[in-house]
């Protein structure tokens, strides 16, 4: 296995210094050249981060894979633009590049509360950064709790669940940052309190369609598909830009629309790099809720699932502490309806994981 030291740098690492940007300093790295705009959920974003008052910490919750980076870097380019933020500064832990050849590890730029307080120090250059006794972490604390309006700060951690300590770190943000100050976490997991958490879902039809015949037309492969295949194509990947981008590039090497149904085959990699974490941390109870949901791939009644894992001859399982983790680490999703009744569905990648899990 390669040392994280000698492994390439992330593509959205942030940049070394503060630079100008638009109206505010920052080091954010450039926005993806293939971004497929997102206006709903980047209006939500961008009037929770202007908020000067409430919200001190927003979350973007998401599968992996599922555009919570990019859309980070869409909006904060944005709001730089604006000049709302004396600064903004961009701390990644990202240790996977999902790339349209398949993932690849990266070296993390900060892991531990201790990295992002010396490189926020590095960053801000105060003049008692040259003192003797200057300590990184008490400065990182008073600049989260300064509440100048003419000094505002917006802290972003990218891929916030593969730093050391993900939960004492957001202990240390959550005890610091006063408003008007804001951080900004993108991650797959909510473990947290105190947030304001927007989820991250797959894309809308319409956005979806833009990001296929964009990314056809960048790879010269329009004349292989049709209206009939991109639906198919969204339909079966809950409108996940990432496994849309790999399908794609499967169809320029082999020079034909691979079938929709063969999406997933030969893809145990990329599924590995958006579930294996998250699975991993889950209690045993949970993996087996999990497993369980996977072989379902419509609605399934909450009350089903219950009064199935709930019989006498199985093992006790507190399904409810279950489907609290796999909903926190975006593994599922809860969905109710009008009459308060909650239905539960798995997205078809985090499924096929699944699946690929029981044929072990």
């Amino acid at each position: 296995q390669t040392p994280p030291e000698s492994l390439p740098p992330s593509e959205t690492e942030g940049k070394p210094n503060l630079d100008v940007d638009g109206n505010s300093f920052a080091n954010i790295p450039p926005g993806l050249p293939d971004y497929i705009r997102r206006p709903d959920i980047e209006s939500e974003v961008i009037a929770l981060l202007k908020e000067a008052d409430r919200y001190p910490i927003v979350t973007l919750v998401g599968r992996g894979g599922i555009g919570k980076t990019s859309l980070a870097l869409e909006v904060l380019h944005e709001l730089a633009d604006v000049g709302d933020y004396f600064a903004i500064l961009w701390f990644s832990s990202r240790d996977i590049d999902l790339l349209s050849t398949g993932p690849k590890p990266v070296r993390p730029a900060v892991l531990s509360k201790e990295d992002i307080a010396k490189q926020f120090a590095a960053l801000m250059n105060p003049t008692s950064s040259k003192e003797k006794g200057f300590k990184a972490t008490e400065y990182l604390a008073s600049s989260l709790s300064d509440r100048d309006p003419d000094r505002r700060l917006l802290l972003v951690f990218d891929n916030f669940e593969t730093a050391a300590h993900p939960i004492e770190l957001y202990q240390f943000i959550d005890s610091y940052v006063r408003s008007p100050n804001k951080v900004l976490i993108t991650t797959r997991m909510r473990d947290f309190k105190a947030d304001f958490p927007v989820e991250i879902r797959g894309l809308k039809r319409d956005e979806f369609e833009d990001l296929v015949v964009n990314t056809a037309r960048k790879l010269g492969i329009e004349g292989l598909l049709n209206h009939a295949y991109i639906e198919s194509l969204y339909d079966e990947t809950d409108g996940h830009p990432y496994f849309a981008k790999i399908l794609l590039g499967d169809a320029q090497r082999e020079g034909k629309a691979v079938p929709v149904k063969h999406l997933f085959l030969n893809k145990e990699d990329s599924l590995r790099a958006l579930f294996e974490r998250s699975y991993g941390l889950l209690t045993p109870a949970a993996q087996r809720v999990f497993l369980t949901l996977s072989n379902w791939r419509s609605l399934v009644p909450r009350m089903a699932l219950e009064a199935a894992l709930l019989r006498p001859q199985n093992d006790t399982i507190d399904v409810s502490d279950a489907l609290g983790q796999l909903e926190r680490y975006s593994m599922i999703e809860v969905v109710t309806d009008q009459q308060g009744d909650e239905f539960l569905r798995t997205p078809v990648t985090a499924s096929v994981f699944g699946q690929s899990k029981l044929k072990l």
